[in-house]
């Protein structure tokens, strides 16, 4: 991606490599050619325009991974030893296998898993859920070019693509970052019903308008056109798309896991204190050029322009859950619009409504509360372990989480944390040579002042 007199190299080996596969067709009955990337990286249609493309034809859907039904035929045995080893139940480990391992799909609709990664859980002696096919990979090309982008981790979750897009994707050193994502295998597709469009709204209903299309092989109108959403195919590989994120902002890998570990054992202590101060050093680490640029860009849910600061700092959140090891929900849309985004850890369930605020206290503590209202009066905690409510605040000239308000379960106390106004620089005796003391801001990094009952 990085090196494009590499990339034209490549391009015409394996256009001269195809090129001979095509003058020995008639030696050839049968050739099956799989990849993580369709035949586009090669920009050479002439080459290989005999080959038929059946990425995305339900036919070969499950040709390649193994099925759920596969799976617990063949790998019983050493199912059986995986729910010894974990001192749980079978059950219950196949449904962390499904939503670990699962989910790769090609046609949009079927769903397997991902090979190395089973196979590779299955055959250590330790058993752990891990990101086992993610590792096999260099990293260092998707941090870059994520940090070239600016991408974050959820902005193309759950976005609706044709299958136009999915048969003819570009060549990926000219792909958008949707294109590239899908064809580098870490979005995969998911079938949509045709009457739902655009990520957050319907279809047009323009298209209802349209005419009939009549071709020579088939009559077909334009309601008939199938969609699909692109979406990460399970955990191991949200995870670890968002540490790579993650990485791309901390500047390298040591950082990002120190970070992470310390970020796991304030949600282990439910130590709120911990986890935001964690957030403001990830918020502090982002180059202001960086932050100005990604601010810059256009964020659309259906016909809903959103603001970018909110869902730049929600996303750099949900990217952090992610890539702790936490499975957040609720992060873009819900029944009653945008969600608060839920953490479910340990028996319990945190409750998070973020909000932006101007610089000063009083709109700080009015976000905050507007927060812990919308959490209460919408049922964001319904049905939910023991919740604990967090309303929190991002001061947008700060670039830091100032204020914020927890609740232990919906009946409790409220807790608030609140800036410290900064005292009043003292004034130098009249006829003093002393220059007036400099005031600065609180070192981002420190940690949080302790909670205070109000």
């Amino acid at each position: 991606m990085d090196q494009p007199d590499q990339l034209k190299a490549l391009r015409e080996t394996l256009g001269d490599y195809y090129a001979k596969l095509k003058g020995l067709s008639r030696y050839i009955s049968f050739l099956f050619v799989t990849g993580v990337s369709r035949n586009s990286i090669l920009d050479l249609s002439a080459p290989i325009n005999h080959i038929i493309d059946v990425s995305i034809d339900s036919e070969y859907g499950a040709a390649l991974g193994f099925t759920q039904d596969e799976l617990e035929k063949y790998f019983d045995p050493w199912l059986t030893e995986s729910a010894l080893s974990l001192k749980t139940s079978k059950s219950q480990l196949l449904k962390e296998l499904k939503a670990y391992y699962n989910g790769f799909s090609f046609d949009g609709e079927k769903r397997v898993y991902n090979p190395f990664s089973i196979l590779t859980f299955f055959s250590k002696e330790e058993k752990k859920f891990d990101n086992y096919w993610f590792d096999t990979a260099t990293a260092k090309n998707l941090v870059d070019y994520m940090k070239d982008k600016r991408l974050t981790v959820e902005e193309f979750s759950g976005a609706t693509i044709s299958r136009h897009f999915a048969r003819l994707s570009p060549a990926l050193d000219r792909a958008d970052p949707m294109s590239f994502l899908y064809q580098a295998g870490y979005l995969c597709l998911r079938r949509v019903p045709k009457e739902v469009g655009v990520k957050g709204g319907p279809v047009s209903k323009e298209l209802d308008a349209l005419p009939p299309v009549e071709s020579d092989r088939v009559k077909f109108s334009a309601t008939t056109f199938e969609y699909y959403a692109l979406d990460y195919p399970n955990v191991e590989t949200r995870s670890a798309t968002s540490k790579l994120a993650l990485e791309s902002i901390l500047g390298d890998k040591v950082q990002t896991e120190n970070s992470i570990a310390r970020m796991k054992a304030a949600f282990d202590n439910a130590d709120v204190n911990g986890v935001i101060a964690e957030y403001n050093g990830l918020l502090a680490r982002l180059p202001y050029e960086d932050y100005k640029k990604r601010l810059a860009k256009t964020y659309a849910r259906g016909s809903t322009i959103v603001d970018p600061l909110e869902l730049l700092c929600r996303s750099l959140l949900f990217a952090w859950l992610w890539g702790v090891g936490l499975r957040p929900s609720g992060d873009l849309h819900g029944r009653h619009g945008r969600s608060a985004i839920v953490v479910p850890h340990k028996g319990r369930d945190f409750v998070i409504e973020l909000k932006i605020s101007s610089d000063t206290v009083q709109d700080d503590r009015a976000k905050a509360k507007e927060a812990l209202s919308q959490m209460l009066t919408s049922d964001y905690a319904a049905g939910l372990d023991n919740p604990i409510l967090l309303g929190l605040v991002v001061n947008e000239p700060q670039r830091q989480a100032t204020t914020w308000v927890t609740r232990d379960g919906l009946k409790g106390a409220d807790v608030w944390t609140l800036p410290k106004p900064p005292r009043p620089a003292a004034s130098p005796p009249k006829g003093s040579d002393h220059p007036r003391p400099k005031q600065t801001r609180p070192d981002p990094k420190a940690r949080p002042p302790k909670a205070e009952k109000l």
